[in-house]
Protein backbone atom coordinates (compact mmCIF):
# COMPACT_ATOMS: atom_id res chain seq x y z
CA UNK A 1 0.00 0.00 0.00
CA UNK A 2 3.18 2.63 0.85
CA UNK A 3 3.90 1.82 -2.64
CA UNK A 4 0.15 3.63 -4.05
CA UNK A 5 0.93 6.36 -1.85
CA UNK A 6 3.88 7.35 -3.19
CA UNK A 7 2.02 7.34 -6.66
CA UNK A 8 -0.57 9.42 -5.27
CA UNK A 9 2.03 11.88 -4.28
CA UNK A 10 4.05 12.07 -7.36
CA UNK A 11 0.74 12.62 -9.19
CA UNK A 12 -0.38 15.07 -6.81
CA UNK A 13 2.95 17.17 -6.98
CA UNK A 14 2.78 16.65 -10.76
CA UNK A 15 -0.08 17.99 -11.01
CA UNK A 16 1.27 21.36 -9.47
CA UNK A 17 4.08 21.80 -11.98
CA UNK A 18 1.18 21.59 -14.57
CA UNK A 19 -0.70 24.11 -13.13
CA UNK A 20 2.04 26.53 -12.55
CA UNK A 21 1.30 27.64 -15.80
CA UNK A 22 -2.72 28.55 -15.45
CA UNK A 23 -0.75 31.52 -12.64
CA UNK A 24 0.67 34.25 -15.06
CA UNK A 25 -2.08 34.62 -17.39
CA UNK A 26 -1.92 37.90 -19.32
CA UNK A 27 -5.64 40.15 -19.06
CA UNK A 28 -4.93 42.87 -22.06
CA UNK A 29 -8.28 43.35 -23.87
CA UNK A 30 -9.23 40.79 -26.38
CA UNK A 31 -8.74 41.25 -29.98
CA UNK A 32 -9.44 38.76 -32.50
CA UNK A 33 -6.33 37.60 -33.92
CA UNK A 34 -6.54 37.53 -37.80
CA UNK A 35 -4.08 34.83 -39.84
CA UNK A 36 -3.13 34.99 -43.39
CA UNK A 37 -2.63 31.32 -44.41
CA UNK A 38 0.67 30.52 -47.11
CA UNK A 39 1.54 26.97 -48.30
CA UNK A 40 5.26 26.10 -49.96
CA UNK A 41 5.12 25.77 -53.53
CA UNK A 42 7.01 22.01 -53.63
CA UNK A 43 6.89 20.90 -57.46
CA UNK A 44 8.89 17.82 -56.67
CA UNK A 45 6.22 16.58 -54.41
CA UNK A 46 4.21 13.84 -56.31
CA UNK A 47 0.68 15.56 -55.36
CA UNK A 48 1.71 19.12 -55.27
CA UNK A 49 -0.85 20.20 -57.66
CA UNK A 50 -3.44 18.52 -55.59
CA UNK A 51 -2.63 20.46 -52.21
CA UNK A 52 -1.83 23.72 -54.14
CA UNK A 53 -5.19 23.34 -55.85
CA UNK A 54 -7.30 23.42 -52.68
CA UNK A 55 -5.40 24.74 -50.23
CA UNK A 56 -7.26 28.16 -50.63
CA UNK A 57 -10.61 26.19 -49.87
CA UNK A 58 -8.89 25.72 -45.77
CA UNK A 59 -11.23 26.22 -43.38
CA UNK A 60 -10.39 28.81 -40.74
CA UNK A 61 -11.22 28.33 -37.35
CA UNK A 62 -14.03 30.68 -36.64
CA UNK A 63 -12.43 32.21 -33.92
CA UNK A 64 -9.76 33.37 -36.46
CA UNK A 65 -10.28 35.89 -38.93
CA UNK A 66 -9.76 35.06 -42.40
CA UNK A 67 -6.89 37.57 -43.72
CA UNK A 68 -5.99 35.39 -46.78
CA UNK A 69 -4.51 37.41 -49.91
CA UNK A 70 -6.41 37.11 -53.04
CA UNK A 71 -4.23 35.22 -55.67
CA UNK A 72 -1.23 34.92 -53.18
CA UNK A 73 -1.31 32.00 -51.28
CA UNK A 74 1.96 29.91 -52.81
CA UNK A 75 5.77 31.04 -51.61
CA UNK A 76 8.15 29.80 -54.17
CA UNK A 77 11.00 27.79 -53.31
CA UNK A 78 13.71 25.80 -55.90
CA UNK A 79 14.71 24.08 -52.71
CA UNK A 80 13.67 20.19 -52.24
CA UNK A 81 15.37 20.05 -48.73
CA UNK A 82 14.26 20.93 -45.47
CA UNK A 83 13.88 25.04 -44.81
CA UNK A 84 13.73 26.42 -41.39
CA UNK A 85 12.11 29.51 -39.99
CA UNK A 86 14.86 31.85 -41.07
CA UNK A 87 15.04 30.86 -44.93
CA UNK A 88 11.30 30.84 -45.27
CA UNK A 89 11.15 34.76 -43.50
CA UNK A 90 13.49 35.10 -46.56
CA UNK A 91 10.47 33.88 -48.95
CA UNK A 92 8.01 36.22 -46.94
CA UNK A 93 10.36 38.87 -47.47
CA UNK A 94 10.82 38.35 -50.86
CA UNK A 95 7.38 38.41 -51.92
CA UNK A 96 6.27 41.01 -49.64
CA UNK A 97 3.42 39.41 -47.58
CA UNK A 98 3.55 41.25 -45.01
CA UNK A 99 2.95 44.35 -46.77
CA UNK A 100 0.24 43.08 -48.76
CA UNK A 101 -1.56 41.86 -45.55
CA UNK A 102 -1.16 45.59 -44.41
CA UNK A 103 -2.08 47.02 -47.62
CA UNK A 104 -5.98 44.64 -47.09
CA UNK A 105 -6.51 46.17 -44.08
CA UNK A 106 -6.39 49.30 -45.23
CA UNK A 107 -8.50 48.13 -48.23
CA UNK A 108 -6.10 49.52 -51.10
CA UNK A 109 -7.66 49.66 -54.37
CA UNK A 110 -6.45 49.46 -58.13
CA UNK A 111 -5.74 53.03 -58.17
CA UNK A 112 -3.39 53.05 -54.90
CA UNK A 113 -5.78 54.39 -52.54
CA UNK A 114 -6.29 53.27 -49.09
CA UNK A 115 -9.83 53.67 -47.06
CA UNK A 116 -11.20 52.65 -43.64
CA UNK A 117 -14.06 50.70 -44.94
CA UNK A 118 -12.25 47.09 -44.26
CA UNK A 119 -10.98 48.33 -40.75
CA UNK A 120 -14.56 49.50 -39.71
CA UNK A 121 -16.44 46.24 -40.71
CA UNK A 122 -13.85 44.18 -38.56
CA UNK A 123 -13.97 46.75 -35.82
CA UNK A 124 -17.50 46.02 -35.53
CA UNK A 125 -17.62 41.89 -35.67
CA UNK A 126 -15.10 42.02 -32.66
CA UNK A 127 -16.67 44.09 -30.31
CA UNK A 128 -18.55 43.01 -27.76
CA UNK A 129 -21.80 43.94 -25.99
CA UNK A 130 -20.07 45.72 -23.57
CA UNK A 131 -18.13 47.69 -26.20
CA UNK A 132 -21.31 48.42 -27.72
CA UNK A 133 -23.09 49.74 -24.28
CA UNK A 134 -19.72 52.26 -23.95
CA UNK A 135 -19.85 53.72 -27.66
CA UNK A 136 -23.14 54.25 -27.24
CA UNK A 137 -22.93 56.06 -24.05
CA UNK A 138 -20.17 58.19 -25.84
CA UNK A 139 -19.98 61.27 -28.02
CA UNK A 140 -19.07 59.58 -31.59
CA UNK A 141 -21.31 56.45 -30.58
CA UNK A 142 -20.88 53.28 -32.91
CA UNK A 143 -18.15 54.83 -34.99
CA UNK A 144 -16.03 54.68 -32.03
CA UNK A 145 -15.75 50.89 -32.66
CA UNK A 146 -15.22 51.23 -36.45
CA UNK A 147 -11.84 53.10 -35.19
CA UNK A 148 -11.16 50.61 -32.70
CA UNK A 149 -10.57 48.15 -35.59
CA UNK A 150 -7.35 49.34 -36.07
CA UNK A 151 -6.07 47.92 -32.96
CA UNK A 152 -6.65 44.60 -34.69
CA UNK A 153 -4.24 45.11 -36.74
CA UNK A 154 -1.00 44.23 -34.52
CA UNK A 155 -3.16 40.94 -33.88
CA UNK A 156 -1.76 39.73 -37.73
CA UNK A 157 -0.44 36.44 -38.01
CA UNK A 158 0.95 34.86 -41.20
CA UNK A 159 1.13 31.27 -41.03
CA UNK A 160 2.94 29.43 -43.24
CA UNK A 161 2.48 25.35 -44.12
CA UNK A 162 5.09 23.27 -45.13
CA UNK A 163 3.52 19.59 -46.61
CA UNK A 164 5.93 16.76 -46.68
CA UNK A 165 5.33 13.16 -47.80
CA UNK A 166 1.84 13.62 -48.73
CA UNK A 167 0.80 10.37 -50.59
CA UNK A 168 -2.49 8.68 -51.51
CA UNK A 169 -3.89 5.82 -48.85
CA UNK A 170 -3.10 3.00 -52.54
CA UNK A 171 0.42 4.33 -51.86
CA UNK A 172 0.75 4.22 -48.33
CA UNK A 173 -0.87 0.12 -48.34
CA UNK A 174 1.81 -0.57 -51.67
CA UNK A 175 4.16 0.20 -49.28
CA UNK A 176 3.13 -2.09 -46.75
CA UNK A 177 2.81 -4.67 -49.23
CA UNK A 178 6.36 -4.26 -50.22
CA UNK A 179 7.71 -4.38 -46.80
CA UNK A 180 5.66 -7.32 -46.06
CA UNK A 181 6.71 -9.32 -49.22
CA UNK A 182 10.15 -8.70 -48.35
CA UNK A 183 9.80 -9.52 -44.73
CA UNK A 184 8.43 -13.01 -45.94
CA UNK A 185 11.39 -13.34 -48.18
CA UNK A 186 13.81 -13.15 -45.21
CA UNK A 187 11.62 -15.49 -43.26
CA UNK A 188 10.64 -17.98 -46.66
CA UNK A 189 7.02 -17.75 -45.85
CA UNK A 190 3.91 -16.41 -47.54
CA UNK A 191 3.48 -12.34 -47.87
CA UNK A 192 0.06 -11.36 -46.18
CA UNK A 193 -1.15 -8.84 -47.86
CA UNK A 194 -2.95 -5.23 -46.28
CA UNK A 195 -6.41 -4.82 -46.06
CA UNK A 196 -7.69 -1.83 -47.84
CA UNK A 197 -9.92 -0.15 -45.87
CA UNK A 198 -9.60 4.06 -46.72
CA UNK A 199 -8.69 5.74 -49.60
CA UNK A 200 -8.07 9.27 -49.62
CA UNK A 201 -4.18 11.28 -48.52
CA UNK A 202 -2.11 11.25 -45.35
CA UNK A 203 1.35 12.49 -44.81
CA UNK A 204 3.04 15.43 -42.69
CA UNK A 205 3.20 18.57 -42.50
CA UNK A 206 5.05 22.06 -40.43
CA UNK A 207 3.44 25.41 -39.98
CA UNK A 208 5.58 28.09 -39.04
CA UNK A 209 4.12 31.52 -37.29
CA UNK A 210 5.03 34.73 -37.87
CA UNK A 211 4.02 37.82 -36.14
CA UNK A 212 3.25 41.36 -38.38
CA UNK A 213 5.27 44.02 -36.31
CA UNK A 214 2.77 46.65 -36.53
CA UNK A 215 2.72 49.12 -33.90
CA UNK A 216 1.65 52.89 -33.32
CA UNK A 217 5.18 54.70 -34.89
CA UNK A 218 4.66 52.23 -37.91
CA UNK A 219 0.83 53.56 -38.08
CA UNK A 220 1.71 57.32 -37.55
CA UNK A 221 4.62 56.98 -40.54
CA UNK A 222 1.64 55.30 -42.73
CA UNK A 223 -1.09 58.06 -42.22
CA UNK A 224 1.44 60.92 -42.44
CA UNK A 225 3.62 59.34 -45.69
CA UNK A 226 1.80 57.14 -47.34
CA UNK A 227 -1.93 57.44 -47.11
CA UNK A 228 -1.60 59.81 -50.15
CA UNK A 229 1.33 58.63 -51.40
CA UNK A 230 0.87 54.93 -52.61
CA UNK A 231 4.48 55.45 -54.08
CA UNK A 232 5.97 55.61 -50.12
CA UNK A 233 3.59 52.48 -49.16
CA UNK A 234 5.65 50.64 -51.70
CA UNK A 235 8.93 51.87 -50.41
CA UNK A 236 7.77 50.94 -47.02
CA UNK A 237 9.62 47.30 -44.92
CA UNK A 238 6.84 46.25 -43.19
CA UNK A 239 8.52 43.65 -40.32
CA UNK A 240 7.38 40.64 -39.04
CA UNK A 241 8.96 38.13 -36.76
CA UNK A 242 8.53 34.80 -36.24
CA UNK A 243 6.67 33.30 -33.54
CA UNK A 244 6.27 29.48 -32.91
CA UNK A 245 6.37 26.47 -35.10
CA UNK A 246 3.68 23.52 -35.07
CA UNK A 247 4.39 20.07 -35.99
CA UNK A 248 1.67 18.61 -37.46
CA UNK A 249 2.23 14.07 -37.88
CA UNK A 250 -0.18 11.82 -39.29
CA UNK A 251 -2.78 14.30 -40.94
CA UNK A 252 -5.86 12.65 -42.64
CA UNK A 253 -8.07 13.15 -45.39
CA UNK A 254 -9.79 9.95 -46.26
CA UNK A 255 -13.17 8.02 -45.84
CA UNK A 256 -13.71 4.51 -45.92
CA UNK A 257 -13.20 3.05 -49.34
CA UNK A 258 -16.29 0.73 -49.26
CA UNK A 259 -18.68 3.57 -48.72
CA UNK A 260 -17.29 6.76 -50.44
CA UNK A 261 -19.04 9.96 -49.78
CA UNK A 262 -16.92 13.02 -50.81
CA UNK A 263 -14.86 13.68 -53.88
CA UNK A 264 -10.90 13.60 -54.31
CA UNK A 265 -10.63 17.35 -53.57
CA UNK A 266 -12.86 17.37 -50.62
CA UNK A 267 -10.93 14.37 -48.90
CA UNK A 268 -7.21 16.93 -49.98
CA UNK A 269 -9.26 19.80 -48.28
CA UNK A 270 -10.16 17.69 -45.38
CA UNK A 271 -6.52 16.92 -44.96
CA UNK A 272 -5.62 20.65 -44.96
CA UNK A 273 -8.77 21.27 -42.70
CA UNK A 274 -6.99 19.18 -39.64
CA UNK A 275 -3.82 20.95 -40.65
CA UNK A 276 -4.99 24.44 -39.62
CA UNK A 277 -6.80 23.25 -36.80
CA UNK A 278 -3.82 21.31 -35.34
CA UNK A 279 -2.07 24.12 -35.83
CA UNK A 280 -3.84 26.93 -34.54
CA UNK A 281 -4.56 24.47 -30.94
CA UNK A 282 -0.75 24.35 -30.98
CA UNK A 283 -0.30 28.17 -31.19
CA UNK A 284 -2.73 29.22 -28.42
CA UNK A 285 -1.16 26.62 -26.51
CA UNK A 286 2.27 28.18 -26.71
CA UNK A 287 1.05 32.02 -26.99
CA UNK A 288 -1.70 33.13 -24.47
CA UNK A 289 -2.73 36.33 -26.24
CA UNK A 290 -4.55 33.73 -29.04
CA UNK A 291 -7.17 32.68 -26.74
CA UNK A 292 -10.32 33.75 -25.99
CA UNK A 293 -11.18 35.94 -22.69
CA UNK A 294 -13.95 37.79 -21.73
CA UNK A 295 -15.94 37.85 -18.48
CA UNK A 296 -18.47 36.49 -16.78
CA UNK A 297 -22.07 37.67 -17.17
CA UNK A 298 -24.07 36.07 -15.06
CA UNK A 299 -23.58 33.79 -12.14
CA UNK A 300 -27.64 32.52 -11.75
CA UNK A 301 -27.37 31.31 -13.84
CA UNK A 302 -23.70 31.09 -14.47
CA UNK A 303 -23.22 32.74 -18.54
CA UNK A 304 -19.98 34.70 -20.23
CA UNK A 305 -21.10 36.68 -24.00
CA UNK A 306 -19.35 34.33 -26.28
CA UNK A 307 -20.14 31.78 -28.15
CA UNK A 308 -19.80 29.91 -31.89
CA UNK A 309 -17.85 33.24 -33.05
CA UNK A 310 -15.10 32.24 -30.60
CA UNK A 311 -15.43 28.81 -31.50
CA UNK A 312 -16.98 28.20 -28.18
CA UNK A 313 -18.14 24.20 -27.95
CA UNK A 314 -19.48 21.71 -25.48
CA UNK A 315 -17.43 21.09 -22.21
CA UNK A 316 -14.93 23.24 -23.33
CA UNK A 317 -12.96 24.46 -20.47
CA UNK A 318 -11.94 28.30 -19.17
CA UNK A 319 -10.19 29.06 -16.13
CA UNK A 320 -11.63 31.92 -14.41
CA UNK A 321 -9.94 34.67 -12.81
CA UNK A 322 -10.05 37.79 -10.33
CA UNK A 323 -8.42 40.72 -11.20
CA UNK A 324 -7.30 41.68 -7.53
CA UNK A 325 -5.57 45.32 -7.24
CA UNK A 326 -1.24 45.01 -6.61
CA UNK A 327 0.80 47.49 -4.47
CA UNK A 328 2.23 48.65 -7.78
CA UNK A 329 -1.28 49.74 -8.91
CA UNK A 330 -0.98 46.78 -11.54
CA UNK A 331 -4.05 44.31 -11.50
CA UNK A 332 -2.85 40.58 -10.73
CA UNK A 333 -4.84 38.05 -11.76
CA UNK A 334 -5.98 35.32 -8.88
CA UNK A 335 -7.14 32.02 -10.12
CA UNK A 336 -10.65 31.29 -8.66
CA UNK A 337 -12.06 28.41 -10.46
CA UNK A 338 -12.82 26.37 -13.60
CA UNK A 339 -16.15 26.27 -15.68
CA UNK A 340 -17.44 24.22 -19.01
CA UNK A 341 -19.25 25.18 -21.82
CA UNK A 342 -23.04 23.76 -21.81
CA UNK A 343 -24.35 22.07 -24.83
CA UNK A 344 -26.38 25.04 -25.67
CA UNK A 345 -23.84 27.14 -27.11
CA UNK A 346 -25.08 30.41 -28.60
CA UNK A 347 -24.59 31.52 -32.04
CA UNK A 348 -23.54 35.01 -32.07
CA UNK A 349 -21.57 34.79 -35.20
CA UNK A 350 -22.95 38.80 -36.46
CA UNK A 351 -21.70 41.81 -35.02
CA UNK A 352 -22.96 42.95 -31.25
CA UNK A 353 -25.78 44.73 -30.22
CA UNK A 354 -25.59 45.37 -26.45
CA UNK A 355 -28.47 42.70 -25.84
CA UNK A 356 -26.62 39.73 -27.36
CA UNK A 357 -27.90 36.34 -25.34
CA UNK A 358 -25.05 34.42 -23.40
CA UNK A 359 -24.35 31.11 -23.21
CA UNK A 360 -24.45 29.01 -20.45
CA UNK A 361 -21.92 27.53 -18.13
CA UNK A 362 -21.22 24.97 -15.25
CA UNK A 363 -18.64 25.32 -12.64
CA UNK A 364 -16.63 22.23 -12.30
CA UNK A 365 -14.50 23.50 -9.27
CA UNK A 366 -13.07 25.99 -7.19
CA UNK A 367 -14.40 29.44 -5.19
CA UNK A 368 -17.38 31.03 -5.69
CA UNK A 369 -17.65 33.17 -8.66
CA UNK A 370 -19.19 36.66 -9.24
CA UNK A 371 -20.20 38.61 -12.24
CA UNK A 372 -17.26 40.47 -14.12
CA UNK A 373 -14.76 38.09 -12.95
CA UNK A 374 -12.60 37.39 -16.20
CA UNK A 375 -12.47 33.89 -18.26
CA UNK A 376 -9.97 32.12 -20.69
CA UNK A 377 -10.13 29.59 -22.76
CA UNK A 378 -8.09 26.53 -21.34
CA UNK A 379 -7.90 23.44 -24.03
CA UNK A 380 -7.75 20.32 -22.55
CA UNK A 381 -7.20 16.78 -24.21
CA UNK A 382 -10.72 15.19 -22.39
CA UNK A 383 -9.30 12.29 -20.66
CA UNK A 384 -8.19 11.71 -17.52
CA UNK A 385 -6.17 8.77 -15.61
CA UNK A 386 -6.99 6.88 -12.65
CA UNK A 387 -5.01 4.91 -10.38
CA UNK A 388 -6.17 3.41 -7.10
CA UNK A 389 -6.98 0.11 -4.68
CA UNK A 390 -10.28 -1.76 -4.83
CA UNK A 391 -11.47 -4.50 -2.29
CA UNK A 392 -13.62 -6.90 -3.08
CA UNK A 393 -12.86 -10.05 -0.63
CA UNK A 394 -9.95 -10.20 -3.35
CA UNK A 395 -7.86 -6.54 -3.44
CA UNK A 396 -5.51 -4.64 -5.25
CA UNK A 397 -4.37 -1.90 -7.86
CA UNK A 398 -6.31 -0.48 -11.15
CA UNK A 399 -6.04 1.72 -13.28
CA UNK A 400 -8.82 3.32 -15.16
CA UNK A 401 -9.03 5.56 -18.22
CA UNK A 402 -11.89 7.85 -19.09
CA UNK A 403 -12.65 9.68 -22.24
CA UNK A 404 -14.84 12.66 -22.41
CA UNK A 405 -17.67 12.36 -25.57
CA UNK A 406 -19.47 15.11 -25.15
CA UNK A 407 -18.39 16.50 -28.41
CA UNK A 408 -19.78 13.19 -30.11
CA UNK A 409 -23.08 12.81 -28.44
CA UNK A 410 -23.63 16.19 -27.18
CA UNK A 411 -23.90 15.27 -23.86
CA UNK A 412 -21.78 16.84 -21.06
CA UNK A 413 -19.23 15.15 -18.73
CA UNK A 414 -20.16 11.44 -20.97
CA UNK A 415 -17.29 9.48 -20.65
CA UNK A 416 -16.14 6.29 -21.93
CA UNK A 417 -14.18 3.99 -19.12
CA UNK A 418 -11.84 1.09 -19.89
CA UNK A 419 -10.65 -0.08 -16.24
CA UNK A 420 -8.19 -3.10 -15.85
CA UNK A 421 -7.21 -4.61 -12.34
CA UNK A 422 -5.00 -7.08 -10.50
CA UNK A 423 -6.58 -8.81 -7.40
CA UNK A 424 -5.04 -11.03 -4.52
CA UNK A 425 -6.33 -12.68 -1.14
CA UNK A 426 -8.07 -15.90 0.03
CA UNK A 427 -10.77 -17.86 -0.53
CA UNK A 428 -13.32 -20.36 0.80
CA UNK A 429 -15.27 -23.01 -0.81
CA UNK A 430 -19.03 -23.87 -0.23
CA UNK A 431 -18.32 -24.43 3.73
CA UNK A 432 -14.89 -25.69 3.86
CA UNK A 433 -13.15 -23.84 6.95
CA UNK A 434 -10.02 -23.83 4.50
CA UNK A 435 -8.87 -20.95 2.61
CA UNK A 436 -6.79 -20.51 -0.17
CA UNK A 437 -4.88 -18.13 -2.14
CA UNK A 438 -6.15 -16.67 -4.59
CA UNK A 439 -5.58 -14.37 -7.56
CA UNK A 440 -7.75 -12.26 -10.34
CA UNK A 441 -7.64 -10.11 -12.98
CA UNK A 442 -9.99 -8.41 -15.11
CA UNK A 443 -11.27 -5.49 -17.70
CA UNK A 444 -13.55 -3.30 -17.25
CA UNK A 445 -15.46 -1.37 -20.00
CA UNK A 446 -18.26 1.20 -20.17
CA UNK A 447 -20.08 4.56 -19.64
CA UNK A 448 -20.06 7.42 -16.79
CA UNK A 449 -21.80 10.41 -16.90
CA UNK A 450 -21.09 13.16 -13.62
CA UNK A 451 -22.87 15.71 -12.22
CA UNK A 452 -21.64 18.66 -10.57
CA UNK A 453 -23.51 17.69 -6.93
CA UNK A 454 -21.39 21.02 -5.38
CA UNK A 455 -18.44 23.23 -6.54
CA UNK A 456 -15.79 20.58 -5.99
CA UNK A 457 -17.53 17.72 -5.32
CA UNK A 458 -19.46 15.49 -7.84
CA UNK A 459 -21.05 12.35 -8.01
CA UNK A 460 -20.82 9.99 -11.47
CA UNK A 461 -23.28 6.93 -12.06
CA UNK A 462 -21.24 4.43 -14.11
CA UNK A 463 -22.85 0.99 -16.15
CA UNK A 464 -20.59 -0.93 -17.43
CA UNK A 465 -19.41 -4.58 -18.88
CA UNK A 466 -16.77 -6.42 -16.80
CA UNK A 467 -14.50 -9.97 -17.86
CA UNK A 468 -12.96 -11.37 -14.94
CA UNK A 469 -10.72 -14.62 -14.44
CA UNK A 470 -10.32 -16.08 -10.89
CA UNK A 471 -7.69 -18.91 -9.98
CA UNK A 472 -7.48 -20.13 -6.51
CA UNK A 473 -4.59 -23.16 -5.58
CA UNK A 474 -5.28 -26.04 -3.15
CA UNK A 475 -1.49 -27.05 -2.16
CA UNK A 476 -2.19 -30.19 0.16
CA UNK A 477 -1.05 -33.53 -0.52
CA UNK A 478 -4.03 -35.42 0.20
CA UNK A 479 -5.69 -33.27 -2.38
CA UNK A 480 -2.89 -33.50 -5.13
CA UNK A 481 -3.28 -37.46 -4.47
CA UNK A 482 -7.00 -37.78 -5.83
CA UNK A 483 -5.00 -37.31 -9.44
CA UNK A 484 -2.88 -39.40 -10.56
CA UNK A 485 0.86 -38.72 -11.65
CA UNK A 486 -0.19 -35.15 -10.32
CA UNK A 487 3.32 -33.73 -10.58
CA UNK A 488 1.86 -29.96 -9.50
CA UNK A 489 -0.94 -28.25 -7.69
CA UNK A 490 -4.50 -27.95 -8.16
CA UNK A 491 -6.01 -25.05 -9.75
CA UNK A 492 -9.44 -24.59 -10.00
CA UNK A 493 -10.69 -21.02 -11.82
CA UNK A 494 -13.47 -19.13 -13.26
CA UNK A 495 -14.12 -16.94 -15.96
CA UNK A 496 -16.96 -14.53 -15.96
CA UNK A 497 -18.65 -12.18 -17.60
CA UNK A 498 -21.15 -9.73 -16.00
CA UNK A 499 -22.71 -6.52 -15.38
CA UNK A 500 -21.52 -4.02 -13.37
CA UNK A 501 -23.17 -0.60 -12.05
CA UNK A 502 -22.43 1.89 -9.31
CA UNK A 503 -21.37 5.27 -8.82
CA UNK A 504 -18.09 7.52 -8.10
CA UNK A 505 -17.46 10.47 -6.12
CA UNK A 506 -15.28 12.47 -7.41
CA UNK A 507 -13.88 15.30 -4.70
CA UNK A 508 -11.42 18.04 -6.09
CA UNK A 509 -8.07 18.27 -4.54
CA UNK A 510 -7.25 21.12 -7.47
CA UNK A 511 -8.77 21.68 -10.82
CA UNK A 512 -6.78 18.79 -12.42
CA UNK A 513 -6.79 16.69 -9.16
CA UNK A 514 -9.33 14.52 -7.98
CA UNK A 515 -9.76 11.90 -5.23
CA UNK A 516 -12.41 9.44 -6.23
CA UNK A 517 -14.10 6.48 -3.54
CA UNK A 518 -16.38 4.37 -4.96
CA UNK A 519 -18.89 1.74 -4.67
CA UNK A 520 -20.14 -0.98 -7.24
CA UNK A 521 -21.95 -4.34 -8.07
CA UNK A 522 -20.42 -6.78 -10.43
CA UNK A 523 -23.25 -9.71 -11.66
CA UNK A 524 -20.38 -12.09 -11.89
CA UNK A 525 -21.91 -15.45 -12.26
CA UNK A 526 -22.82 -16.18 -15.51
CA UNK A 527 -19.96 -19.20 -16.28
CA UNK A 528 -17.25 -21.13 -14.40
CA UNK A 529 -15.31 -23.88 -15.13
CA UNK A 530 -12.48 -26.06 -13.69
CA UNK A 531 -8.98 -26.30 -14.50
CA UNK A 532 -5.77 -28.19 -14.21
CA UNK A 533 -2.39 -27.22 -14.92
CA UNK A 534 -4.00 -24.49 -16.91
CA UNK A 535 -5.90 -26.29 -18.99
CA UNK A 536 -9.96 -25.90 -18.63
CA UNK A 537 -11.41 -29.95 -17.18
CA UNK A 538 -13.97 -31.81 -18.91
CA UNK A 539 -17.54 -32.09 -17.72
CA UNK A 540 -16.63 -35.61 -16.53
CA UNK A 541 -13.80 -34.49 -14.49
CA UNK A 542 -15.13 -36.48 -11.09
CA UNK A 543 -17.23 -33.97 -8.82
CA UNK A 544 -14.95 -35.50 -5.27
CA UNK A 545 -11.49 -33.54 -6.27
CA UNK A 546 -13.98 -30.56 -6.08
CA UNK A 547 -15.50 -32.04 -3.08
CA UNK A 548 -12.76 -32.76 -1.29
CA UNK A 549 -11.18 -29.29 -2.34
CA UNK A 550 -13.48 -27.39 -1.56
CA UNK A 551 -16.07 -29.24 0.36
CA UNK A 552 -18.78 -28.51 -2.39
CA UNK A 553 -21.86 -29.72 -1.97
CA UNK A 554 -24.36 -29.93 -5.19
CA UNK A 555 -21.80 -29.61 -7.87
CA UNK A 556 -23.00 -28.97 -11.52
CA UNK A 557 -19.77 -30.35 -12.64
CA UNK A 558 -19.12 -27.05 -14.20
CA UNK A 559 -16.73 -25.49 -11.27
CA UNK A 560 -16.92 -24.07 -7.59
CA UNK A 561 -18.20 -20.69 -6.53
CA UNK A 562 -15.46 -18.90 -4.71
CA UNK A 563 -17.30 -16.94 -2.53
CA UNK A 564 -16.71 -13.41 -4.09
CA UNK A 565 -19.14 -10.49 -2.93
CA UNK A 566 -20.76 -9.01 -5.70
CA UNK A 567 -19.94 -5.33 -4.25
CA UNK A 568 -16.74 -3.68 -4.76
CA UNK A 569 -15.43 -0.83 -3.25
CA UNK A 570 -12.47 1.28 -4.63
CA UNK A 571 -10.42 4.62 -4.17
CA UNK A 572 -8.05 6.86 -6.79
CA UNK A 573 -6.40 9.61 -7.72
CA UNK A 574 -7.83 11.12 -10.90
CA UNK A 575 -5.56 13.05 -12.95
CA UNK A 576 -7.36 15.19 -15.77
CA UNK A 577 -5.72 16.10 -18.92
Amino acid sequence: MKHYIYIYFFLFEFGTVCSQEMLNPSFEKYYRPSVTYLMLDRPEEKYNSQMRSNFQKTEINPKFDNHNLENEFLLKTNSSVGLNSSSISNLILSQDISKKVISKWYNQQKDGKFNMDFIAKRGLYNASDNDVMRAKAGVRGVAALEDAGEELIKKSYIVVFDFQGIETYEDYYDRLDAQNERLARLRKQKPVRVLRTQQGYRGNAVAYCYKVQWNDSLQQTFYENAWNNPTYFQKMTIPFKYSKMAYLSNLDGSQAKFNPIYSDDKLVQMLHKEASERALQQFAAQDRSLRVKTSIFETRPLSAKIGKKEDVKIDQRFMVYELVQGADDKKIPTFKGVIRASKNVIDNRNDATGTSIPTRFYQEGGKKLYPGMMIEQDQDAGISFNAGWFYQRLQGPFVRLDINLASIFNVSQLKFYVQGYLGFGTVKFGNSPTTYKAESKGIEIGFSKTYMLLRNIHIEPHLGIIFDTTHTFAPNNNERELIKNAKTKITIGQSQLGFTFGLRLPINLKYNIQIVPSISINTLNFNSEKTLFGKTLPKEFPNEILNTVGNQQGADNRGANLGISPFKYDISIRFKF
